[in-house]
């Protein structure tokens, strides 16, 4: 009755922000950009948009779920490798994946966001003999190359102060059960994610070099015994050492407000188990997928995971720019979260 009840508060609570939104977008007096000759609601890709200011510093940490704060029309292209930790289900397995993620500005304040798709390739290292022993060292997963869930939203620049270089902007996402299964995607009625994100130049207080961003959201399942759910946060600090050249550095984390059951079904070399059998049968404990994967772990609730993310954005051109991340976990758990290399080139304006 329960679960019930607060799937039903996800789904209105989800509406009534959509619809909020929307609202908001037709009280706004006309962008500036309106005046001189721009579009107001339907994208004009040779329109002439003031997007990103030139100190800001696009995120890379927690690629699909810590969104932009400004407006912009472009697509990123996405590599990004994972390792496992040893003491996973997985046993020190490797992730990688080819992503794009796309971007499309309405108006100066409201866009359309599509931030989690690709093609995932799963090399588990876990063998027969972590459970037993006395077994071979035969490989209990095998090798998976599956699609991704797809994740589509909105996001709307609910405050854009360019005179104290400040942005803050709502987003409402949905994430559709479409990945395939073999790769732990595709499970449950899907997971609304409601977050804000905000972007600060410090130019105001003698920085006019460096850089803020951040955000918070949540992770809503609609289906609360097939996904968990959870709070997600981030924050960036990004110096222009140079003018194209940017280091930043980023600290992300993550916290379960509710387990799932458990039941998620693995495929191995002896059978369909549940994860919460093979996380008793390996001995790792409860444990997620970080913002890579919903698995519905048992559990977890009250678990935090936070890592760091170190990196750089370098701008090719006026609107080409290329990055590269790495993130480690800082906090006593890791869950599936070992590493994460990425690497970014983005088309925006």
């Amino acid at each position: 009755m329960f679960r019930t009840t607060r799937c039903s508060w996800i789904r209105w609570s989800s509406i009534a922000f959509a619809v909020f939104a929307f609202a908001i977008t037709l009280t706004q007096a006309p962008p500036a950009s309106a005046m001189d000759g721009c579009p107001t609601w339907f994208p004009d890709l040779s329109c002439d948009r003031e997007a990103r200011p030139s100190f800001s510093v696009a995120p890379m940490s927690m690629p699909y779920l810590f969104e932009d704060p400004y407006i912009t029309t472009g697509v990123q292209f996405a590599g990004i490798w994972h390792q496992t930790p040893s003491g996973s289900v997985f046993s020190g397995g490797q992730l990688g994946v080819v992503a794009l993620q796309a971007r499309l500005a309405i108006t100066e304040r409201l866009a359309l966001i599509a931030t989690k798709d690709g093609l995932a390739i799963f090399r588990p290292d876990v063998r027969l003999s972590d459970i037993d022993s006395s077994l071979p060292k035969t490989s209990l997963l095998k090798d998976r190359e599956s699609l991704l869930n797809i994740t589509l939203g909105i996001k709307y620049a609910l405050l854009d102060w360019r005179q104290h270089n400040f942005i803050l902007t709502p987003s409402l996402r949905f994430e559709l059960p479409s990945g395939d299964r073999a790769l732990f995607q595709g499970q449950g009625n899907g997971i609304v994610i409601p977050a804000f994100s905000f972007g600060w130049g410090l130019e105001n207080l003698g920085l006019e070099k460096m850089h803020a961003v951040g955000g918070f959201g949540a992770q809503l399942p609609l289906d609360t015994d097939r996904n968990s759910t959870s709070l997600f946060y981030n924050l960036q600090l990004g110096y222009w050492l140079t003018p194209t050249l940017a280091p930043f550095m980023a600290v992300n984390g993550m916290y379960w407000t509710d387990s799932g059951t458990g039941q998620l079904p693995i495929r191995t070399a002896i059978g369909k188990v549940t994860l919460s059998q093979a996380q008793a049968a390996l001995g790792t404990g409860a444990f997620e997928g970080a913002d890579m994967v919903n698995l519905g772990s048992a559990g977890i609730a009250g678990a935090s995971l936070v890592w760091l993310t170190w990196g750089a954005r370098m701008l090719l051109t006026e609107h080409w720019s290329v990055g590269a991340a790495y993130d480690l976990p800082v906090s006593s758990r890791e869950d599936v979260f070992n590493q994460r290399a990425t690497v970014m080139l983005s088309y925006e304006f």
